[in-house]
This record gives C-alpha cells, sequence and structure tokens, in this order.
C-alpha cells in the first residue's frame, strides 16, 4: 500500500481546464465546510448532528456534477443524483439510492431551489430528511 500525502490548494490559485479546444481560467475550487456560513432560517433549531450532517452532504455535493443532489447522515453520503435535466430527477435518484436510511438525514444541493420549491423541496421533505441545504448565490 502506498500513502500519498497531498497539500491543500492555495486560496486564490488559477485553475486551468480545457474546454472545446480553448482554455478557461478560474480560482480553484478551495472552499471548505469551515469557509461557508451556514445560517438557519427555519424556525426550528438544529442539533449539532444534523449541522455535522448538512456540512458533510455539502463537503460530497462540491464534488458531483450538474444538478447536484446529495443525502447524508453521520459521515456517510447515503445517496446522490446528478446530471439529470432537472433537479427533480435528481433527487428521486438519491432518495432511491438512500432506501429507508433518509430519515432524520440532511440534503445538499447545487440547485436554486426557488423555482421548483413545490416539486423537489415538498418531496424532500416527505421523505422525512431533517435538514436541506439551499444554495443562495454561485458557487
Amino acid at each position: 500500500m502506498r500513502i500519498l500525502e497531498a497539500s491543500k490548494n492555495k486560496k486564490g490559485k488559477l485553475s486551468l481546464r480545457e474546454v472545446g479546444g480553448c482554455w478557461l481560467a478560474q480560482d480553484s475550487d478551495d472552499l471548505t465546510p469551515e469557509d461557508i456560513e451556514f445560517k438557519l432560517v427555519s424556525e426550528k433549531t438544529s442539533q449539532e448532528n444534523e449541522l455535522s450532517d448538512a456540512k458533510f452532504a455539502w463537503l460530497c455535493m462540491k464534488h458531483v456534477k450538474s444538478n447536484a443532489i446529495v443525502i447524508a447522515k453521520e459521515n456517510c453520503m447515503l445517496g446522490m443524483g446528478s446530471v439529470q435535466p432537472n433537479r427533480l430527477e435528481s433527487l428521486r435518484i438519491a432518495l432511491r439510492k438512500a432506501g429507508d436510511k433518509v430519515k432524520g438525514a440532511a440534503l445538499a444541493s447545487d440547485a436554486f431551489f426557488p423555482f421548483a420549491w413545490k416539486d423537489a423541496v415538498e418531496e424532500a421533505c416527505e421523505s422525512g430528511m431533517k435538514c436541506q441545504q439551499k444554495i443562495t448565490r454561485s458557487l
């Protein structure tokens, strides 16, 4: 077995990618859950384990492709859905993968929910999840 240690990206460093024969330079994706302020917007107070689950779900979600939905609990990713034409399909895939373990789990998504409130968010609530994250700006 080989164990490799990699240093963390320095903040402000550029990432280069080839896209369609051209080069795209963008800031490296070096945000961590500690860099993000998780703000409680519901009337219910959150428990420490719910915040921990939310941070872990966010950390997993940031590495998933477009229309990402991640369901996590106790530092385990239970389900993931992505690269679907809409976030509802991504959610249904994630829910199917998570199965009965979804009760009390946290959900993280890169999707902007206000336009799809009556579908994805309601379906997630009905599944028994305890915590959902809402992205308020592009990551």
